[in-house]
């Protein structure tokens, strides 16, 4: 029996860190996560959620296929700590990040929002009519004072260096029989990943790859490097060519 493919699309954040790679968080689940450069940790996220989404239910699979005109907010909402004195309390205003999922147009052709307040882990429901900014700092500091984090916890609150969206485009086939196979193609393609990475960090201990440019250097976007210490090499050859 033809098993139909489906094309899905979704969206991880992508966070900078202090070391300069990259964590890519899937927008749905943050909890799953890649970590590397961000185009590794990109190619890792679709590797896995193409595979995860094989087995999963119909239902959570569903959850991934976020709707156009998802967007991440951000603003500065000052959360002060009820464990410090008002003296030594918290004075700079910290930057949220939040996934705003429209949903349908209503009756009047508004679209209500689902937002996800990204570093609480917190979804609530915002009408049209409200203000997107003064309803997610009321529900932020709603939300901290409800949980009253630790020191600790507090600092889980602070953002990345940078943060943003990224479209995960995926295809998948959901079938039993196919399970199996498309887990091992993609344990392939992982393990395959990781063996050109490694030889390609091999040869940039060694040497200069000369053969990242050649792409660039056909379709004439740079120049040709020079060749070092040939300079009695390429004076023979001038001479032999004359």
């Amino acid at each position: 029996m033809l098993v139909p493919k489906i094309d899905l699309v979704t969206l991880g954040l992508v966070r900078e860190v202090g070391s300069g790679d990259s964590i890519v968080a899937l927008a749905v689940q943050p909890s799953l996560a890649s970590f590397g450069e961000e185009e590794n940790a990109l190619l890792e996220a679709k590797m896995f959620l193409t595979e995860y989404l094989v087995k999963a239910e119909p239902e959570t699979a569903l959850r991934f296929a976020l709707p156009e005109g998802t967007t991440l907010h951000s603003l500065d909402v000052l959360i002060a700590r009820a464990d410090l004195p008002r003296r030594w309390n918290v004075d700079t205003p910290i930057r949220v990040n939040c996934l705003v999922i429209p949903t349908v147009p209503n009756t009047k052709g508004q679209r209500d929002r689902w937002v996800m307040i990204v570093p609480l882990g917190h979804t609530f429901f915002a009408t049209a009519n409200e203000d997107l900014d003064e309803a997610i700092t009321s529900e932020v500091k709603r939300i901290v004072a409800a949980r009253e984090p630790t020191p600790l916890e507090w600092l889980d609150l602070l953002p990345p260096r940078h943060e943003q969206l990224a479209r995960l485009e995926v295809s998948f086939e959901r079938s039993g029989s196919l399970a199996s196979t498309a887990g091992t193609n993609i344990r392939k393609r992982i393990a395959d990943h990781e063996a050109r990475k490694h030889a390609a960090l091999v040869l940039e201990s060694v040497a200069e790859p000369c053969h990242a440019g050649l792409a660039d250097l056909a379709r004439g976007r740079m120049t040709p490097r020079p060749f070092p210490l040939r300079d009695d090499e390429l004076e023979l050859l001038r001479r032999m060519l004359r």
